[in-house]
């Protein structure tokens, strides 16, 4: 990881809000641009995003449709996640179709624009 982005992230960590509280950033009004369905997943065994912080992030797609889960190890044959697990391939049958389904709903169709 470049030092740069170490020393940033360990800023935004001493701040309450994170990255919210970082005029520099100005990332409560970058989250209100974007319109368009998201769906927010959060991992019980993840240390580094806790319900709170996926929340607050949440919060501010103001102009999204967000849908939010909660994964535990439970909704994966008791195998862990944890911060990047999501993506091993040993949850296939089990964490990925939740994602595969919901973009099978609200991703549009190859060459067709979205509008809503």
């Amino acid at each position: 990881m470049p030092a740069q982005a170490a020393l940033e992230w360990s800023r935004w960590a001493s701040l309450p809000r994170f990255y919210f509280d970082d005029p520099r950033v100005d990332a409560a009004a970058r989250l209100r641009r974007p319109r368009m369905p998201v769906l927010s997943i959060g991992l019980d065994d993840d240390p580094w995003a806790p319900p709170e912080a996926i929340d607050l992030v949440c919060e501010h797609l103001t102009g999204c449709a967000v849908e939010r889960r909660q994964l535990s190890p439970a909704d994966s044959a008791g195998q862990g996640i944890c911060h990047l697990g999501f993506f091993r391939e040993h949850h296939a049958a089990t964490l990925w179709p939740t994602v595969i389904d919901w973009l099978r709903h609200h991703a549009p169709e190859r060459g067709e624009a979205r509008v809503d």
